[in-house]
């Protein structure tokens, strides 16, 4: 890293970064059981329990009475008698592409706190917490400027973005704040490598040097970023690809405004700590790359989804627009909508002048880190979704490191600004820009606390629609046409007297269960029917061979309540 004249900024900057800490985390622990509980999140509970679909459908199989919805969320508690083997067992089962670093996580928290949903949002936003300092460290290591590094926390303060996934009962909080970590960590090491860092002492004394104790520290984060997610590794390509491009001098340009005069001078060492610490954690990571090797078949079959179904090439366009904007601002259930399309398209300038001010402004190493970052965790994705299709890209969950990159991009361009002297009109005009920014991620929090579903929930946004429709009904019975944990969704909307039958199916099973995908109701006999005011038969995205069953099956009688994005509900008349 490159030195660059520290910069204090405006004194409004720091009282503004607290406000916004104070209201992000504040928001972060609030509403946890508001959002719809969906589909993944259920199948999360089911690996932390021990529990499996396999076992669910098994235990249905030749269940004619109906189940309370309390029954099936006894599924999201601990199997009794089981420990953490039987949570990575369930996922070298049923989700192999799972590393289980967060799933331990959350069995050893659910025995502290209890093993539900909120619990398990809980961890996840106190994990997310952690994405603060290292957001703040990994700026300081890339530009030596406080009002970069503070622009970059208060942005991710108030992201809908990470608000969004430090709600939710998955893996992907602790993805981004290990990003951001190993990242802050190896820059830090490759500082430290310098030729004259080697003189250097740790706290530890003259036991470990410094450069030892950074690379150490980053084998560990490397290691911990693997078992997390196995897109980490995309993090950690670029890692290399930098570290690369450090060693071979293509780092200060004859036009780098902040090259030293002997940039030869500037050239890192850390070679062999840097590739001791991935050897360490590739070596550490073999045993669940083994798993994954020898579950490619089941973990393939699981994953089809991303390549199938594709948008057309407009519409693929629209949606990654939509999403560029999530980081800033967000609107809730809409993928792309008509009348945003100027913000889509401010937000996406604002992205494209970012980078080209850290072309001409920043160190080219900062530069070429964040460039390398970009690149290496979205071309893998996005050039198979163009060339070959699929909609791999339109999911951010598995682009969370390219959105990081492009938070600190913006908060480069915008805390540079703002920190300019002796250009004051232009200084105040960037400080309104980041008003308008900052403005719009605060509103976009506030919708968030009030909605009861949101994109991030794709598979269960109807459950509260649906659920309203059936709970009216004194004494309900629903049918539930669908694979488990679409079913045991569903479950936590509706009213303890509703009655729950089922004959479910597995996705994540290696079996394949009969009926997938086809209507399959279970027989209803007159003194079960006789039990309960009103049938109501549910199901998610139905075919048109689905519907054309329904219709011979029930005479005709059955009547069309609820269309959904997803799901559709209907009654069975007498």
């Amino acid at each position: 890293m490159v030195s660059a004249k520290p910069h204090r900024g405006p004194r409004w900057l720091m009282p503004v970064v607290v406000a916004l800490l104070i209201f992000g985390i504040g928001l972060r622990f609030t509403h946890l059981d508001q959002k719809v509980y969906w589909y993944d999140e259920v199948s999360t509970l089911l690996s932390v329990s021990g529990n499996s679909e396999l076992d669910i459908v098994q235990d249905f199989a030749d269940l004619t009475e109906p189940v309370s919805p309390d029954f099936l969320q006894t599924y999201q508690q601990f199997k009794p008698d089981s420990n953490s083997q039987d949570t990575i067992e369930r996922l070298i089962q049923e989700n192999p592409h799972h590393p289980p670093l967060y799933y331990l996580l959350g069995r050893q928290w659910g025995k502290v706190f209890g093993l539900t949903p909120v619990s398990l949002r809980g961890l996840a936003v106190v994990i997310s917490l952690g994405s603060f300092p290292f957001a703040y460290w990994l700026c300081q290591e890339l530009f030596a400027m406080p009002t970069v590094s503070w622009m970059a926390v208060a942005l991710m303060a108030i992201s809908p973005l990470h608000l969004a996934y430090a709600q939710e009962a998955r893996q992907y909080s602790l993805w981004m704040t290990l990003v951001l970590g190993s990242s802050a960590v190896f820059l830090w090491a490759m500082r430290c490598s310098q030729s004259d860092a080697n003189q250097t002492r740790s706290p530890l004394g003259r036991v470990v040097s410094l450069p030892s104790l950074s690379w150490g520290l980053y084998s560990l984060l490397l290691i911990l970023g693997f078992y997390t997610q196995l897109f980490f590794g995309l993090v950690a390509l670029g890692h290399g690809l930098y570290a690369l491009g450090r060693w071979a001098g293509w780092v200060y340009l004859p036009s780098d405004p902040v090259a030293p005069i002997d940039s030869a001078s500037a050239r890192p060492g850390g070679r062999w700590g840097y590739f001791t610490a991935s050897a360490i954690a590739l070596l550490a990571f073999t045993p669940w790359l083994w798993v994954v090797f020898r579950e490619f078949q089941n973990a393939d079959r699981l994953t089809i989804w991303t390549r199938e179904y594709a948008p057309t090439r407009l519409g693929m366009v629209k949606i990654w627009l939509h999403n560029l904007s999530l980081s800033f601002f967000d609107t809730g259930l809409e993928r792309f909508s008509q009348r945003l399309i100027p913000a889509y398209l401010a937000f996406a300038l604002l992205l494209f002048y970012g980078v080209y001010h850290l072309s001409r402004k920043a160190p080219t190493a900062s530069t070429l880190f964040i460039l390398a970052l970009m690149g290496t965790t979205a071309l893998p994705l996005f050039l198979p979704d163009l060339l070959l299709g699929g909609r791999r890209t339109i999911m951010p969950r598995y682009l969370l490191p390219f959105y990081l990159s492009v938070q600190i991009t913006v908060a480069y361009l915008l805390g540079s600004k703002i920190a300019m002297m002796g250009q004051q009109a232009k200084s105040k005009a960037w400080t309104l820009a980041t008003g308008v920014l900052l403005g719009a991620g605060i509103l976009s929090f506030g919708a968030y606390s009030q909605a009861d579903v949101w994109w991030t929930k794709s598979f269960n946004i109807d459950n509260v629609a649906v659920a309203e429709i059936i709970n009216r009904s004194d004494r309900p019975l629903l049918i539930n046409n669908g694979p488990v944990p679409f079913a045991i969704s569903q479950t936590y909307h509706l009213k303890t007297e509703t009655g729950v039958l089922l004959e479910p199916y597995c996705t994540n099973c290696q079996q394949d269960s009969e009926g997938r995908g086809e209507l399959n109701i279970p027989e209803i006999s007159d003194e079960i029917a006789a039990q309960f005011s009103d049938r109501f038969l549910l199901n998610s995205y139905s075919s048109k061979d689905w519907t054309a069953q329904l219709a011979e099956w029930s005479g005709g009688t059955a009547k069309l309540r609820y269309q959904g994005r997803v799901s559709q509900l209907w009654e069975l008349l007498p």
